[in-house]
């Protein structure tokens, strides 16, 4: 989108899903696998002295030639030129001016393609800037390179963002890779295991759907990781059938407010009518109803302040501190800092990366001079128990767990050990790694986070790991 006024100025707008790296030296976007490179650029006018024009396709051509051979490039902006038939197959004008001549011969010269000319298009839908006394006239253009052209499906003007306030419409491209996509796994349910800390009822169903499920099963000769496992699956079936799926919650899209909708649609009829008639009533109708919108924006954004504020006050009151944060965040709109991505060709490699990292910092056997080496006491009797776990150290162990943390990798989280029926089953693998010293294999396996600390973040060592 371009705007002619003191300043010109050259936008680009792209999806919400769409990563991007944005590079100022020569106003480039670039994005996604392979990589698509957007050009923006804005060409003086057909008046000016042609060695301006030169100065300026010259240093379009450089950034051209920066752009990798096999990058998607696209290069947009306002040409300040107009092309005739001769030239392309659909256009607005009758014959091509001088700036649309120097367009054309950079295209052909860096392997472009003028896509806009390419669409049969009714003649409303070609001219991209309208002038302060009507006339209308084709100065937009899209360039894609001729390799990729088979993936540009549509390119047209809307007036779509009259709001804008600009003179020129802008021009959009649709734009479809042909490319294999690989499959994503299906994201699991997300259980609300936070109801089980004030939902006494469902604490009940819970213990007894999985007292049901792993008790009938017992078996004599069973290993502590086989009665573990049933111990697992108990829990997962019970899940399953007892605990609440989260609720998805809406964000808030401030366009589809009915105010601002409202105010949105007379934009759009006043434009109309001030295209069709660009008399300075218009204009004044035009210009009031640009602020109404603005200001409709206006009270609904402060309208969802106030609310995230009092919500911020309610989970601060109620001791929920990580929601607070999160709310915090979505005001301020600060967002997570960038991750770096540790060294290796494949996801593969980056794994094995990750592996021989934290074994060579946790895995290390101690060095031990003598290991047979007799440790004498220093202290004849010490008042500790060392038999078996009760169930008064079991409750009192329980009491320290902090609610609202991640689980491990066998999906338990701690409000069930804390909430839930299940002391006695729980402390029987206690009792049994400590007694006969037969731990669940299960009980080893731990999750590593890796959380950035600073440097390279590409060397494992600039991370310090968290296991869950």
């Amino acid at each position: 989108m371009s705007h002619c006024g003191p300043s010109n100025s050259e936008s680009i707008l792209v999806g919400s899903q769409v990563t991007i790296k944005y590079s100022n030296s020569n106003s480039h976007l670039h994005a996604g696998n392979p990589a698509t490179t957007v050009i923006t650029t804005y060409c003086p006018t057909n008046v000016v002295n042609e060695d301006i024009i030169e100065g300026h396709y010259d240093n379009l051509r450089r950034a051209i030639d920066s752009v990798p051979a096999h990058n998607v490039l696209l290069v947009v902006g306002d040409f300040n030129a107009r092309i005739g038939p001769e030239d392309a197959k659909y256009t607005y004008h009758e014959t091509t001016n001088r700036n649309g001549k120097y367009l054309v011969d950079m295209a052909v010269e860096k392997n472009l393609v003028i896509a806009s000319g390419q669409y049969c298009k009714k003649k409303g839908k070609l001219w991209t800037y309208i002038s302060p006394g009507g006339s209308k006239c084709q100065l937009d253009y899209i360039l894609i390179r001729k390799k990729w052209r088979n993936s540009l499906n549509n390119v047209e003007a809307y007036s779509t963002f009259a709001s804008v306030g600009s003179d020129h419409r802008i021009v959009s491209a649709r734009v479809r890779l042909s490319l294999r996509k690989s499959k994503t796994l299906a994201k699991g349910k997300q259980h609300d295991w936070k109801l089980l800390s004030t939902d006494n009822h469902l604490q009940k169903l819970y213990s007894i759907e999985v007292r049901n499920r792993f008790q009938p099963l017992e078996k004599e000769e069973e290993s502590a990781t086989e009665r573990y496992e049933r111990f697992i699956t108990a829990h997962k079936e019970a899940t399953e059938k007892v605990i609440p799926v989260k609720k998805k919650t809406r964000k808030l899209h401030f366009p589809n407010d009915t105010r601002v909708i409202s105010a949105r649609n007379k934009i759009n009829k006043a434009y109309m009518e001030y295209q069709k008639d660009t008399t300075d009533e218009n204009r004044q109708i035009y210009k009031q109803a640009k602020h109404n919108l603005e200001e409709a924006y206006n009270v609904v954004i402060e309208e969802d302040l106030d609310s995230k504020l009092k919500d911020v006050e309610r989970a601060h009151a109620n001791s929920k501190h990580g929601q607070s944060w999160r709310l915090i965040s979505d005001i301020t709109g600060r967002k997570a800092s960038p991750k770096g991505q540790l060294k290796g060709d494949t996801q593969k490699d980056r794994v094995i990366n990750w592996f021989n990292h934290f074994k060579n910092l946790l895995g290390s056997p101690p060095d031990i001079d003598d290991e047979d080496e007799e440790i004498l006491p220093i202290l004849e009797s010490l008042n500790i128990k060392t038999g078996p776990f009760d169930l008064k150290e079991y409750s009192k162990a329980i009491k320290s767990l902090v609610e609202g943390k991640s689980f491990g990798e066998d999906g338990i989280p701690p409000e069930v050990l804390k909430r839930c029926d299940l002391d006695e089953i729980i402390l029987s693998f206690c009792n049994n790694a400590l007694i006969n010293e037969e731990k669940p294999h299960q009980w080893s396996i731990l999750n590593i986070v890796p959380i950035p600390k600073s440097g390279d973040l590409s060397q494992g060592g600039n991370y310090r790991g968290i296991n869950l």
